[in-house]
């Protein structure tokens, strides 16, 4: 039998990207331990997952903080890596005109995490990766035709986090180097903004009574049927 819907139940992005990027950085690793080449497959999606983890931590920030809230228009245009900078200085209770140093870590990881998400989610036209061809060493069973073996070979590194160009190159470990940049930016925004970036406020909900309209603030280990810390 359906159940009736009786309240709108919130759904924390933040939560929820960080922990497909834990899972898909356990995933590679599994792969590894295999010899499958899927390891860069999760490695890649665990890297874009801690990416929007952080797009969705500081949204959720955002949406609760900015003051005042006249103006939220133009904040919402600012791209990630302002986002972040910005936010400890308009967000915070106390005004202490404290932020991020762009000039060190983690911000310049970050930075580049950025980077790397635009590589790999905007690609242009005549994008290419070092590889090697052998003429005619593909046989198609049950016929006569041939085709090359193309292998990409190991190129470049994205300077600051070590993390290859090539996708293809990608494993668990530089998708735990992105989870703990992302950790790492998490702790510092917590320094910035204490007694507001608490563990209670990153897991938090809204429920709201469908008939009453009444909200409450609940946690998320409350939700069944999504991610739970157990898990």
């Amino acid at each position: 039998m359906n159940k009736i819907a009786t309240h709108n139940i919130e759904l924390n992005f933040y939560y929820l990207h960080s922990k497909d990027a834990e899972m898909f950085a356990l995933w590679a690793k599994q792969e590894e331990e295999k010899k499958s080449k899927l390891k860069s497959l999760h490695a890649r999606h665990a890297i874009l997952s801690a990416i929007f983890t952080c797009e969705s931590l500081i949204n959720l920030v955002l949406a609760d903080f900015y003051i005042p809230k006249s103006g939220s228009k133009s904040i919402d245009r600012l791209s990630l890596y302002d986002k972040w900078f910005t936010a400890p200085l308009i967000c915070t209770k106390n005004q202490t005109m404290k932020t991020f140093d762009k000039s060190v870590e983690p911000f310049q990881s970050f930075a580049e995490l950025i980077k790397i998400r635009n590589w790999l989610v905007h690609p242009k036209p005549d994008i290419y990766v070092d590889g090697t061809l052998d003429e005619g060493s593909i046989t198609i069973l049950e016929s006569e035709e041939t085709h090359p073996w193309i292998e990409t070979i190991k190129g470049a590194i994205w300077r600051q986090t070590q993390i290859p160009v090539n996708p293809f190159e990608l494993c668990s470990n530089h998708a735990e180097k992105a989870i703990n940049v992302v950790k790492e930016m998490e702790n510092k925004l917590k320094e910035l903004m204490p007694n507001q970036i608490t563990k209670d406020w990153l897991k938090k909900i809204k429920c709201i009574d469908k008939n009453t309209k009444n909200a409450m603030t609940i946690s998320i280990d409350s939700l069944w049927g999504g991610y739970t810390p157990n898990e």
